[in-house]
């Protein structure tokens, strides 16, 4: 599927006329929570030639391949992904934090990397994962049977909070690197590392009574991270002069 992959980001460079950056799995496969036949979510940052950039029009800044069962792949011209790195974008950010990386040009890369470490903002990204945590909780211990893979959408949110809290910076992809980052030895590591077992086993269910610990946790980490957020000083600055520099030598070192 590597290869697969690689192909059709070289097919999409000589079809649309870019040059691709960076290419890397988003989902489940970098979450480190996926089965053997999980989906393949890749996700990609590209830059057009110069001239495309200087024009009135309002052009689209997203390329996408047709979802199949198995891969979907959607990339964002770099100007857009700068954009957003100034807002400290959490989707942004893990996609540079992603452990499984399909190909990316070092040099540029790695300076993209240390801009986000610049304008990450712990506020932004404490409320974009706290906020998905409570969403994805209205329906996860509803019933007798609680899905796991639901369960873990609630509780990884939360120990990416949890992250950003003790360690004051961009969290890691991978489920397990919460879990060791942030727990110790407890009934609720337990509960976890035993939901994640079943999700790579693709058991879809527990019983909830099995998740009291984690069930407690997510009822209390909701209500304490909301009263940490809402007390943390606004840390965002603007990067946008250093971004601009950025877009700008990227632009020749890639064209020129």
């Amino acid at each position: 599927m590597k290869e697969k992959i690689k192909n059709i980001l070289s097919e999409m460079e000589a079809a649309h006329h870019v040059k691709i950056i960076y290419a890397c799995e988003a989902g489940s496969r970098a979450w480190g929570t996926a089965s053997e036949d999980s989906d393949y979510d890749v996700r990609f940052i590209y830059i057009r030639p110069k001239n495309w950039y200087l024009s009135i029009e309002q052009k689209r800044e997203v390329l996408e391949i047709p979802v199949t069962k198995e891969l979907d792949m959607v990339g964002w011209d770099l100007r857009k992904a700068l954009v957003l790195l100034n807002k400290s974008n959490p989707t942004l950010l893990e996609w540079l934090q992603s452990s499984i990386v399909y190909y990316e040009k070092d040099a540029i890369v790695n300076e993209l990397r240390l801009l986000s470490r610049s304008t990450f903002s712990a506020k932004t990204c404490l409320y974009h994962y706290l906020n998905m945590a409570k969403r994805n909780a209205k329906g996860a211990f509803n019933s007798p049977n609680a899905n796991v893979k639901l369960v873990l959408n609630v509780v990884k949110p939360l120990l990416a909070c949890s992250w950003i809290e003790k360690y004051h910076s961009i969290p890691p992809n991978e489920l397990q690197h919460f879990i060791d980052g942030v727990l110790t030895p407890s009934p609720l590591r337990s509960e976890i590392d035993e939901l994640l077992a079943n999700k790579l086993k693709k058991v879809e269910e527990v019983k909830r009574e099995e998740l009291i610990a984690t069930q407690e946790y997510v009822a209390e980490r909701m209500v304490q991270l909301s009263e940490y957020v809402k007390a943390l000083e606004e840390d965002r600055e603007n990067y946008t002069e250093a971004l601009d520099q950025f877009f700008q030598s990227t632009l020749d070192r890639v064209w020129d």
